[in-house]
């Protein structure tokens, strides 16, 4: 059981054998201030619940519409204007150089692309978005048809 004692709370603590009393830290009491119930009105007199200003004419005008909102100008948005955008240019060629053919005066040359094996030829136009303009013994000239842009893959030195 515990209970307060002088701002010290004691409890006593049973054994079968006896019974010990055990002192704790003193309990702080703190200062509490009245509730607006309990204080006298400004009249002095006691036992009288002082009342909100608003509450002392219950039937004085109110103004039930809601206060003008505020004018706000908006403020002019100045729009940077757009700056030109160059062309990234095309994008690297997706080929690699698997080999060449000299097929009756013309020549083959073999690409791939990804796992897909392409046979390049003048003039063919190779996935739809290229198209072989030239080649010799040392590169192909492909043009990138989006753009217009020409590109060259480099070939080995044949043997």
């Amino acid at each position: 059981m515990v209970y307060p004692v002088d701002d010290v709370a004691v409890a006593e603590v049973a054994t079968p054998s006896s019974t010990v009393e055990v002192v704790a830290a003193p309990v702080s009491r703190q200062p509490t201030t009245p509730s607006p119930r309990t204080q006298e009105a400004s009249t002095g007199q006691p036992g009288q619940v002082a009342m909100p200003a608003m509450a002392a004419n219950p039937f004085a005008p109110r103004n039930w519409q809601a206060p003008p909102l505020p004018v706000v100008t908006p403020t002019p948005v100045v729009v940077a204007p757009a700056l030109p955008v160059e062309p990234a240019g095309p994008p690297p060629l997706p080929f690699k150089f698997m080999g060449r053919l000299h097929d009756g005066g013309e020549q083959v040359v073999y690409l791939s692309q990804g796992e897909q094996t392409l046979i390049a030829r003048v003039g063919e136009t190779l996935g739809a978005t290229y198209k072989v303009l030239g080649m010799d013994a040392q590169r192909i000239e492909f043009e990138y048809l989006p753009t217009g842009d020409k590109q060259q893959l480099a070939l080995p030195a044949s043997e």
